[in-house]
């Protein structure tokens, strides 16, 4: 990084000088100061620390229900009428929640009767019942709907 900064010089001279004319010599002393501005530019290293880089790993991987969910925002709850239930954010292709056509917007409010209480409590819950079929229990635009699917293994 450039910085420029102003710079002076000055410089002092004293003279003297000796004439011889008709009349006699004479002698004459002078002191003269000169004043040069200007700017001097030095370049100061500069290093740059970058810490913005991040990892994505993908795994192919089987799913018990294949629905990610997300806790209620601050008015679904009014909607619901109460704080407990988790909403469906995606649905991953060809995975259990798929082919029983839960869809992302979807609210899980129960599982084989039991309320899911939030995000941890539906993934509890979908990992006790691996391999068995399960019933969820949604609110889709206001209307509850029930769904029945095969957990995965």
């Amino acid at each position: 990084m450039p910085i420029t900064t102003p710079t002076t010089n000055t410089s002092y001279t004293t003279a003297s000088a000796t004439a011889y004319g008709p009349g006699g010599p004479v002698s004459a002393y002078g002191n003269a100061t000169t004043t040069t501005y200007g700017s001097n530019t030095t370049y100061i290293p500069v290093t740059v620390d970058r810490s913005d880089y991040g990892t994505i790993y993908f795994v192919k991987g089987r799913f018990q229900i294949g629905a990610f969910v997300r806790n209620l925002n601050d008015l679904e709850p009014q909607l619901l009428q109460t704080n407990q239930g988790v909403v469906v954010l995606t649905i991953v292709d060809d995975s259990p929640a798929y082919k029983a056509d839960v869809l992302p917007g979807d609210m899980i409010i129960a599982m084989d009767g039991e309320r899911v209480s939030n995000q941890e409590g539906f993934t509890r819950m979908a990992s006790a019942r691996t391999g068995r079929s399960i019933q969820l229990s949604l609110i889709r635009q206001g209307r509850s709907i029930e769904k029945n699917l095969q957990a995965g293994s």
